[in-house]
């Protein structure tokens, strides 16, 4: 079945271009449309805290047996049919709620799509995560770049055109996935790296599943902090920009590189990993996020915002792939998709409160200050992480 392998390459592609649209040009979206950016961050804050509420309870359904590729495809034409009212209906209060709704539903599709890799794994598909994870960012940087250009007039209609577009293209590519019975069609190996393991483990709660796994969700609360940071820099990436004399452009062109500089990690995840342990990398990705909050701080021009794109590779990069292994290895059979369903929750999380905080900052304090606060978030948040991730190893130890 190498036409699965092939196609997820193609479904990471499109949720990323549709996280290009959704979060990387939110601030300028809302902005043209007459909001704030306080008045910015408290609506993603809004609609972040509504995917963070709502993903583990996705993620509890999909285990139960609905499975990731329909409840992928009902939130895709939720989010066709969001986009088409947007362009409908002009309204400044209409645009902030249906730009809301479309990053929350972004939201909710990470988990479907990173375990669909596992879906097709535990099935003898010799899936390749880093290369696919890979195109996603190569295609991330592509739209950044386009829609850098396209909006540098002012005119933000380019926006909602790509998301509709991106939206048929992700539900035409999730369609085309064989599914259930199609699905037994595929040879399950033994041999399969993740073939199904604990299988007789029940499907438990989320409150359950908490408890369960106490050192996996401290090591995510320490990426809250860390995303917190992330995303005050990604979301105000315009007000930062402009301070150093930049435009939109040069915004749209960072985004671009920031995604271009993840591919070697991306493309070679699966030699990086043989040789560094999962626990290792996300304790060096918790790190980097530090290490690039600071780099933001310490710029002077736009071309320092450029070369702290570096720290992007351990960082991001590295969190980004690392992570769906992370909560693969820890979770029970009848959880996995739960566990994915968590790292999206912290990530989004942090989304919620980094933007909430960033845009009060960014207009009461201006952009250093908001970035001054920014490093002491990713600082507690590595120091958090890294906590339980070397609690983790001790257990992990201990039980062998």
């Amino acid at each position: 079945m190498k036409f699965v392998k092939y196609n997820y390459a193609l479904l990471q592609s499109a949720f990323w271009m549709t996280f290009a649209v959704g979060y990387g040009f939110v601030t300028l979206y809302l902005k043209t449309n007459g909001f704030s950016a306080s008045e910015i961050g408290m609506l993603i804050a809004l609609f972040g805290a509504l995917s963070a509420v709502i993903q583990p309870f996705v993620g509890k359904i999909a285990d139960k047996g609905l499975g990731w590729k329909p409840i992928l495809l009902a939130l895709l034409f939720l989010t066709a049919a969001d986009v088409l009212l947007m362009l409908l209906i002009p309204s400044k209060t209409f645009q902030g709620i249906g730009y809301g709704l479309f990053i929350m539903l972004a939201g909710c599709m990470m988990p479907m799509v990173n375990a669909a890799n596992f879906y097709y794994e535990s099935r003898g598909v010799k899936m390749q995560f880093g290369i696919c994870r890979g195109c996603g960012s190569l295609m991330y940087a592509v739209v950044c770049y386009i829609l850098g250009g396209l909006t540098e007039s002012g005119n933000v209609l380019p926006v909602l055109y790509a998301a509709l577009i991106i939206t048929a293209l992700f539900i035409f590519v999730t369609l085309l996935f064989p599914y259930g019975k199609k699905a037994g069609e595929v040879i399950h190996t033994a041999s399969s790296r993740y073939s199904l393991r604990h299988s007789s483990d029940e499907n438990i709660g989320i409150m359950d599943f908490v408890k369960k796994n106490k050192l996996f969700c401290l090591v995510l609360l320490g990426f809250v902090g860390a995303f917190m940071a992330h995303n005050m820099a990604g979301t105000y990436l315009l007000q930062i920009v402009e301070n150093l004399g930049g435009t939109s452009a040069d915004m749209g062109t960072i985004n671009s590189v920031m995604a271009i500089v993840e591919l070697p990690v991306m493309f070679g995840f699966a030699f990086i990993h043989k040789k560094i342990s999962t626990n290792r990398l996300m304790a060096i990705s918790a790190v980097a996020f530090v290490v690039k909050t600071l780099s933001y701080l310490l710029s002077t021009k736009v071309f320092h915002l450029y070369m702290a794109q570096f720290f992007q590779i351990f960082g991001f990069a590295v969190f980004s792939s690392v992570s769906v292994f992370f909560a693969n290895e820890v979770a029970s059979e009848g959880d996995k998709i739960k566990a994915q369903s968590f790292v999206t929750m912290a990530i989004t999380l942090g989304q919620v409160f980094g933007n909430l905080l960033g845009g009060l900052v960014v207009d009461s304090y201006g952009a250093k200050g908001m970035l001054l606060l920014a490093l002491l978030l990713s600082a507690a948040g590595a120091a958090t992480a890294i906590l339980g991730i070397i609690s983790l190893s001790k257990k992990a130890k201990a039980v062998v």
